[in-house]
């Protein structure tokens, strides 16, 4: 007997595609407006990486899983891979736009994790220990050397990020109830 599968809904894909653009575009605000003013995304890099997205969702997380929905840590870490897949930001030196796809795939996971979490978190709390707590520090900037090195090409370790995000989710919450 085989099993049928749940399919997102227009629904989730119209949440998901707003919660895409949104993430991109702030990512590029912040990015302009401190560091680079030159930074741009490719032509439709959002429905790029919502067409990617949704593709992983079906095809490998949904035929791999038992439960109905996809968790948010796995949601965090398909995000990652198809913007390091998708590369939406381009410029002349490959290095340097493989370092802010990178960037932009870490920002992009953290902020759906954290917005998924908000009834959960103390989020002033939350973005203090992000911004402040050297553990936390260090964890982000060994992650996103991991992603910046990562070829998703050839290696795509979806499921064994989405664990990494459910741990460093952990690690948030018990720093944060600390501050209190």
């Amino acid at each position: 007997m085989q099993k049928t599968l749940k399919t997102s809904t227009p629904q989730d894909r119209q949440k998901r595609h707003k919660e895409i653009t949104t993430y991109l575009n702030d990512f590029l605000v912040q990015v302009q407006s401190v560091e680079d003013k030159s930074l741009v995304f490719r032509e439709n890099s959002v429905d790029v990486v919502h067409s990617l997205y949704y593709r992983y969702a079906e095809e490998l997380i949904r035929t791999a899983i038992e439960s109905r929905k996809i968790q948010h840590f796995k949601i965090a870490s398909t995000t990652e891979m198809v913007i390091l897949l998708a590369s939406p930001i381009i410029m002349d030196d490959p290095k340097l736009a493989k370092y802010y796809n990178a960037r932009l795939a870490l920002y992009t996971a953290l902020r759906f994790l954290i917005e998924w979490n908000r009834k959960e978190l103390n989020l002033e709390h939350c973005f203090r220990v992000i911004n402040e707590d050297k553990e936390v520090g260090i964890f982000l900037d060994e992650h996103f050397k991991w992603l910046f090195l990562l070829d998703p090409n050839y290696y795509n370790p979806l499921f064994f990020d989405a664990q990494i995000w459910r741990l460093f989710l952990y690690l948030l919450k018990a720093k944060s109830a600390l501050l209190k």
